[in-house]
């Protein structure tokens, strides 16, 4: 692997990533640098340094990756305030849907002494596991390349053109598929070693559930997490409303973003 810096943006991308973080990136004007980076920087791996991390970003078939570039706001903020008291000073954290591992490695860097990261896509583990070399977290942080559900069996995974968006549930966006190892949430903690998890972040597109639930319902109470950031955008497509379960078993909704749900625990389950 080439060592960081090698692609680090110059000339008119280099300018670009000047205003950006003087805090032109934001609203419209993204749109902007977008459009010009594409047309001089497509398909040229960028690295850059990023609230603290080192970053190989691949923003054209990603789009968080994109938004990490061109944002001038801290991506997932309020996310990220959540989770931080519960993994700093050597916390847990486990990441289902991790995608190229913004909030791993946001938590390894808060001070979590374990990350369990779950990604499916080989693709997106590959860039993944290249940062968490150039950060220096291969101590803290294990990428479990497999999918998450209810069963333990191949599945197969939609691939989407914005990766971000692969599924096990088929769209319009979807352009191939690949066939993956399922496994359950119970069967990666017990590989990874965390038997208490501080924090827990799930994205998997619709698919929340079918993780969440049989964890919960076979779980000891004090296996659950402390923290959860859950996303809700793809709700509708649940077959049991996991939020619904853990609001009335003993966790608290701390707030809600446009896409997220941030609940901690109170109370033993019931």
């Amino acid at each position: 692997m080439e060592p960081f810096g090698t692609y680090r943006p110059c000339g008119r991308n280099g300018l670009i990533i000047t205003l950006v973080r003087l805090g032109l990136g934001r609203g419209g004007i993204k749109r902007l640098w977008s459009s010009l980076w594409n047309r001089h920087g497509a398909d040229v791996p960028v690295d850059v340094t990023y609230q603290g991390l080192k970053l190989r970003l691949h923003p054209w078939t990603n789009s968080i990756e994109s938004k990490i570039l061109l944002s001038s706001k801290l991506r997932e903020e309020d996310e990220l305030k959540a989770i931080e008291p519960y993994v700093k000073g050597g916390g847990s954290f486990v990441d289902i849907g991790a995608n190229a591992g913004y909030y791993s490695m946001m938590a390894a860097k808060m001070g979590a002494r374990r990350v369990a990261s779950v990604e499916p896509n080989g693709d997106l583990v590959e860039k993944f596991r290249a940062n968490i070399a150039i950060n220096d977290f291969g101590k803290i942080i294990e990428v479990f390349p497999v999918i998450m559900g209810d069963t333990e069996e191949v599945k197969r995974l939609y691939i989407a053109s914005d990766l971000g968006n692969s599924s096990l549930i088929p769209s319009d966006d979807t352009e191939n598929h690949i066939d993956v190892q399922q496994r359950r949430l119970d069967s990666v903690l017990a590989e990874s070693g965390i038997d208490r998890i501080s924090a827990l972040k799930i994205d998997v597109e619709g698919y929340e559930d079918r993780v969440l639930m049989p964890f919960f319902k076979t779980a000891s109470p004090d296996q659950y997490p402390s923290m959860m950031v859950l996303e809700v955008s793809s709700r509708e497509d649940w077959e049991a409303d996991v939020l619904d379960w853990m609001l009335n078993n003993g966790y608290e909704l701390i707030s809600q973003t446009r896409g997220n749900a941030m609940l901690k625990r109170t109370e033993p389950a019931t």
